[in-house]
């Protein structure tokens, strides 16, 4: 493992080679070549991973954003916390260039207040339970509230997906799978610095956050999985 990971840092190994080293090393691990050969493609795609393909701001058509973590006041109630405030002013840089509509999370919309005109800002809302509480809305949850928006994804258009860098790939790769043509904004640098004191613990540093996104990429991975298999 540590020749493969020396190799890798010195560019001596190309992409080719690294599958090979895998899949070789999975199936000597497991003694099953369509095993080894499914593992290789999930860790290539989902483990080694992370940023998505981008465009230019200027042919996009618009802007969705996605939240990270929050925080909690004192009375109990949820705000943005400093990583949304981060995504909020990354957004409204690509605003003031580009003028687009933004379908933004809740909590990015919140940190926005009115430097986006009420007319281009669509805010993304929680649904709310029988005690009050917000219901947790996730990634795809998201993109499906935004193609509800705007009354199909057609309407969508290219759009440039705003997110926390670990979570940006997830989020364009949600919202293609929902058919939007989503990218990430080219030339941009995404928001990453963690807040050690968010309201999701799971979003408070780096290394906790992509073991985790690595188990909801996982989660996903099987579950189209399992979808092909059942159609076979």
């Amino acid at each position: 493992m540590f020749i493969v990971v020396g190799c890798f840092a010195s560019d001596s190994i190309n992409q080719d080679q690294l599958t090979n080293a895998i899949q070789k090393r999975l199936y000597e691990q497991t003694g099953d070549k369509k095993v080894s050969q499914e593992l290789t493609k999930f860790i290539m795609s989902d483990v080694l991973t992370w940023k998505a393909k981008s465009i230019d701001i200027s042919k996009a058509n618009s802007i969705l954003a996605f939240s990270f973590g929050n925080a909690y006041a004192k009375n109990g109630n949820q705000k943005p916390g400093k990583m949304n405030y981060e995504l909020a002013d990354l957004v409204i840089s690509i605003y003031n260039k580009t003028h687009l509509p933004v379908y933004a999370q809740w909590e990015i919309a919140q940190a926005i207040g009115n430097r986006i005109p009420q007319k281009d800002l669509h805010t993304i809302y929680p649904k709310v339970d029988s005690q009050g509480n917000l219901v947790y809305l996730d990634t795809k949850g998201v993109a499906k509230e935004a193609i509800k928006e705007v009354k199909g994804v057609n309407n969508l258009g290219t759009a440039v997906v705003i997110a926390f860098k670990e979570h940006e790939l997830r989020a364009v790769r949600t919202s293609q799978a929902l058919g939007i043509k989503a990218f990430a904004p080219k030339g941009y640098k995404l928001p990453d610095t963690y807040d050690k004191y968010s309201g999701q613990p799971w979003t408070r540093d780096k290394l906790t956050f992509m073991l985790y996104e690595i188990r909801t990429r996982a989660n996903i991975y099987r579950e189209n999985l399992n979808g092909m298999i059942s159609k076979k």
